[in-house]
């Protein structure tokens, strides 16, 4: 079983105090995980927390941003 809570980007703006255009790109160029539902302009980007949370973790304690 998965550990995977995934979030709207509204939510996940809220949650991290990114903004909703960086997320969006970060999903749209693959380097946040995520998973889209939809196709089109009606598309919904839903982004793993615990995975992202995770790559901000390592991106605040000196990794490399890849977005």
């Amino acid at each position: 079983m998965s550990d995977a809570i995934f979030v709207p980007i509204k939510e996940a703006c809220s949650l991290t105090g990114l903004s909703m255009k960086a997320l969006r790109t970060g999903c749209k160029k693959k380097k946040i995980p995520h998973i889209r539902i939809g196709d089109g302009e009606n598309a919904r980007f839903m982004i793993n927390l615990p995975l992202f949370l995770e790559q901000l973790n390592d991106i605040s304690t000196g990794g490399k941003c890849e977005w």
